[in-house]
């Protein structure tokens, strides 16, 4: 987008000729018309833009204008601002079309396939691994359906998880797995539907 160039300023002295009993203020309206039509809206309070395709060619174009004052207010509304009570007014106009544009992507997508083959690292460590090894004791005893699960550390680690939250407790189970609970549980006898207890919370074992 090119900068935005001062076009005209100052037009409070507009104002002056063609008041000449001393008007003091600025109150008009600005329109940003296209012999090529196009659409105008209004872009915040003080900014036109002027979107549309020139008619021979097909190019399209997006130009803005912008109205700052010196004192007074702009607003926008439809397609035109309103000046009110400003000492002076600087327009600024910038144009910009979309000629280029399709061989810019073009050349963007080619160096993108020069580049080399992106790198993917796989996690070194992951938080449950703090509970995985260390010859951690781990007892299971049965009665009838229900299996009891118990550890220091698990004991511990149930002091730690939320198992109202679904992340918290999706976090327990890749704990109990990597640890190998869950294959001592299967050894155990342990089968889909049978009861698991683990200190204060307790679930229906899924395999």
């Amino acid at each position: 987008m090119d900068k935005l160039v001062p076009h005209l300023h100052r037009l409070a002295g507009v104002e002056q000729e063609m008041h000449p009993e001393g008007a003091a203020k600025l109150n008009l309206d600005v329109r940003f018309p296209s012999k090529q039509g196009g659409t105008t809206t209004v872009q915040g309070n003080n900014t036109l833009v002027l979107c549309g395709q020139v008619s021979d060619n097909q190019l399209k174009y997006a130009s803005y204008l912008t109205v700052v004052p010196e004192g007074g207010t702009v607003t926008g509304s439809g397609n035109k601002l309103t000046v009110s009570n400003a000492d002076a007014i600087t327009v600024y106009v910038s144009a910009a079309t979309g000629k280029g544009l399709d061989e810019m992507v073009q050349r963007a997508a080619e160096l993108l396939r020069e580049l080399p083959p992106m790198l993917v690292y796989e996690c070194e460590y992951e938080p449950e691994d703090a509970y995985v090894g260390g010859g951690k004791e781990t007892t299971i005893r049965r009665e009838n359906d229900t299996f009891y699960v118990e550890g220091e550390w698990l004991f511990n680690l149930c002091g730690q998880v939320n198992f109202e939250d679904y992340e918290s407790l999706n976090f327990f189970q890749r704990v109990l797995k990597k640890s190998g609970v869950f294959e001592l549980l299967e050894q155990k006898g342990c089968t889909d539907g049978m009861t698991v207890c683990i200190y204060d919370f307790e679930f229906d074992y899924v395999k």
